[in-house]
């Protein structure tokens, strides 16, 4: 049994299609496979009086790491993000069309909402085209993250739904901006 405290956090699956990668503003869509980012913050312990044992409190972000994954390395590839890596940051734009389930529309779904993420950053390995006994299969590569966002640009005002900017220290939402939603589940 699920109560939720506000009708419109109703949670809906969620169907993502359209989904689209953009590379330095070049469409890679059906070449680059995945990409995935790993976001933890630092934890340091703290003890004081009155505490009973050590308590972690979270602190500021460590370095986030970008793995993306091709679904095989050509000279245009590595022409796009090594000329960019020595010139400047990499630009990395992923977007999909969320839809569930709807009975009311003709199609049996409905257009919820769309996502987009932005992320920029520098390469730590560079890719090279190798010779896996005569196969091209899947090759990853790997880049720090300067500056993250994923945003809803169907929204009427825009706000980030998160945005972590390492390099001037800029984080969304700030504590002072949470909106209240409870969910209990039994």
């Amino acid at each position: 049994m699920t109560f939720l405290a506000t009708p419109s956090l109703v949670e809906r699956s969620l169907v993502w299609r359209n989904q689209m990668v953009f590379l330095n503003n070049t469409l890679y869509i059906g070449r680059i496979l995945s990409a995935n980012c790993v976001i933890r913050r630092s934890v340091k312990k703290f003890l004081a009086l009155g505490c009973i044992g050590a308590r972690e409190v979270p602190g500021a972000f460590e370095p986030i790491r970008c793995t993306l994954e091709f679904q095989n390395i050509t000279p245009a590839d590595i022409r796009q993000l090594v000329h960019h890596s020595l010139g400047g940051d990499i630009t990395l734009r992923l977007a999909a069309f969320g839809r569930h389930l709807d009975s009311h529309s003709k199609s049996g779904t409905s257009t919820t909402t769309a996502v987009v993420t932005r992320i920029k950053g520098a390469l730590i390995d560079h890719p090279l085209p190798t010779i896996d006994n005569c196969t091209n299969g899947p090759k990853t590569v790997e880049m720090t993250v300067n500056f993250l966002e994923v945003y809803d640009p169907q929204s009427i005002e825009y706000e980030p739904l998160l945005l972590i900017d390492l390099v001037n220290g800029i984080y969304r939402p700030d504590k002072d901006d949470a909106k209240l939603g409870i969910t209990v589940t039994l």
